[in-house]
């Protein structure tokens, strides 16, 4: 059966769900130039991320540092459980979620991004 992704709207742009089961999640992040989501992290989901569309600087926070990356279409990178993390659009810009099952409650934020930003007022 053919179906469209389930939109859900966020302070940074809009996620896109194709599915979320209790074998896998896959979603697209449609992410606005110069917004950015939380710093954080999961301790069940491990996530990979491709970029398809646009630029989007990346954020590991690993031993108390904060690395960047940009990252451009086709570029991937994959997020264990545990590890912090934030993206931030650089352009308007797409990416591919694949990761384990998604549950709102396997979400820690360590920093507000424009979603949390945005509700605060």
């Amino acid at each position: 059966m053919i179906f469209k992704p389930f939109p859900i709207s966020k302070g940074w742009g809009k996620e896109l769900w194709i599915t979320n089961h209790d074998k896998y999640c896959g979603k697209i992040l449609c992410l606005n130039k110069d917004s950015k989501c939380s710093l954080h992290f999961h301790v069940k989901k491990h996530e990979t991320f491709c970029v398809i569309k646009g630029k989007v600087e990346m954020i590991i926070v690993e031993d108390a540092k904060r690395y960047k990356f940009i990252m451009k279409p086709y570029d991937s990178i994959e997020i264990p459980p545990g590890r912090v993390h934030q993206f931030i659009g650089l352009e308007d810009s797409e990416i591919m979620e694949i990761s384990t099952t998604h549950r709102d409650d396997d979400s820690y934020r360590v920093e507000p991004g424009d979603s949390q930003l945005q509700a605060r007022k």
